[in-house]
């Protein structure tokens, strides 16, 4: 099968004035937001932990981490726990603060185009994808700060 005929399972998750483009595979769960625990040092976008399925997963906020402004707490904030998509660390799940719920659809290349727009930190590509602008997460890179930040931390 060709390339250009490849279809990925895929979602799309809002997040303040935007929405990241994953694969459906990189997420385990959603859930409500819920009260977080606080961490004694860390990044700004690393918003504190919570307890999943008796473990403690980091809180991460995609518009920090991009040197965007949190996004207001709203009755739509849920937490996408995510799945590690690499297997460098340890940590198996982190969560990200998201806006709404994810919509599933089906890809490919030919369904994505690149937009005129710089990637921020933690993106590795600004696209439009069956008409809706989107983003491209950097997960690799979201996870090594993660680790890097609990690796101090411990």
């Amino acid at each position: 099968m060709s390339n250009s005929q490849e279809t990925l399972s895929a979602l799309l998750i809002p997040v303040s004035g935007n929405a990241l483009l994953v694969p459906s595979a990189a997420l385990a769960e959603m859930i409500p937001f819920s009260t977080l625990e606080g961490m004694e040092e860390g990044p700004e976008w690393l918003l504190g932990q919570i307890s999943w399925r008796d473990q403690t997963i980091p809180v991460v906020s995609f518009e920090r981490a991009n040197g965007e402004a949190l996004a207001e707490s709203s009755d739509s904030a849920r937490l996408a726990i995510m799945n590690r998509v690499s297997d460098k660390g340890d940590l198996r799940f982190y969560a990200l603060v998201v806006q709404g719920i994810p919509h599933p659809l089906s890809v490919t290349p030919a369904d994505i185009t690149h937009r005129d727009k710089e990637p921020g930190d933690y993106e590795k590509a600004c696209v439009i994808v069956h008409g809706t602008p989107a983003v491209i997460p950097d997960l690799d890179g979201i996870e090594t700060g993660i680790d890097e930040v609990m690796t101090v931390s411990s």
